[in-house]
């Protein structure tokens, strides 16, 4: 699952604005009980660092648990390929399991919410 290195020619390619898209809102409403759901965002810059807009707090935290509110925050970004030439896209401070995935030609990066195991996830996809 996720690019091969020969895909992401340059860092640049995953700059830009992506929105949280509306399934992982109704997993939000279902999975951690949040009301009135605000747009959020993940901005990231070609100087190496994001932002999260209006992130659910659950993102944050190790076991994913719910306090039904939302966050800013910034921190840095990175992108590595492992030894089978599959790209990694981290965001520093969220938890692990950040991939890059492309759908109708545009990128989706999905975010881990909690333990990878329990298999729970958001969704940001490119504007």
């Amino acid at each position: 699952m996720g690019f091969q290195a020969a895909d992401i020619k340059d860092k640049v390619e995953v700059v830009g604005t992506y929105r949280l898209t509306d399934h992982s809102k109704k997993i939000m409403q279902y999975e951690g009980d949040y009301v009135d759901i605000p747009e959020s965002y993940l901005i990231i810059y070609r100087n190496g660092t994001y932002k999260l807009n209006n992130a659910p707090d659950w993102i944050m935290d190790d076991w994913g648990k719910s306090n039904k509110s939302y966050i800013d925050h910034t921190e840095k970004w990175s992108i590595s390929f492992d030894d089978n030439g599959h790209c990694i896209f981290e965001l520093n401070d969220i938890s692990a399991g950040d991939i890059l995935q492309k759908k109708d030609g545009k990128l989706n990066v999905l975010l881990t919410v909690g333990v990878p195991d329990n298999c729970q996830g958001m969704v940001y996809e490119e504007q």
